[in-house]
């Protein structure tokens, strides 16, 4: 008997989180705004590359949806800091995942994605206080940019209700 209500504790996690009416509205819509977040990180991380250096790589396409859910979830989380205190956080999230992403990529698999060797300050040649700032810079027209699309879709008439 004990076995059957894990099995049917089992079966009812599973119908409401994935088969059932009950999954809410919001949770489907947050499910859905992470993707379209990390796949917008995605491809802006590798146009920013690809604007700037010529070429990118696959691994700074995963980096920068990563980075931009990260802040997005962070900004999602602290609506009342100033937007100064919230860019310093995202130049703080996309600098550790970049220090992290080239340890593996560059100094474990030495697939060589990027060398920052010569910039001063850098720290084993995978982040530097330039690249820093510009990510910090990053984030406050990301920051800005959310804020009118935001605004723009509150100006909009709700479809649910023609």
């Amino acid at each position: 008997m004990h076995e059957k209500n894990k099995k049917t504790d089992w079966k009812n996690y599973w119908d409401i989180a994935f088969n059932s009416t009950i999954t809410s509205q919001k949770n489907i819509d947050t499910k859905y705004m992470s993707l379209v977040i990390f796949v917008t990180g995605a491809t802006g991380y590798s146009l920013i590359e690809y604007f700037f250096r010529g070429y990118t790589h696959w691994s700074m396409a995963l980096t920068g949806g990563a980075c931009l859910l990260t802040f997005y979830y962070f900004v999602r989380g602290n609506r009342k800091r100033s937007p100064f205190v919230k860019a310093l956080a995202g130049a703080c999230i996309f600098t550790v995942f970049e220090f992290c992403v080239g340890l593996v990529v560059n100094l474990w698999y030495g697939w060589n994605v990027w060398d920052y060797s010569m910039q001063p300050g850098n720290i084993l040649g995978q982040v530097c206080p330039v690249f820093s700032i510009a990510w910090f810079v990053v984030c406050l027209i990301i920051l800005f940019v959310a804020n009118k699309v935001k605004l723009l879709l509150r100006i909009l008439p709700d479809t649910d209700r023609m």
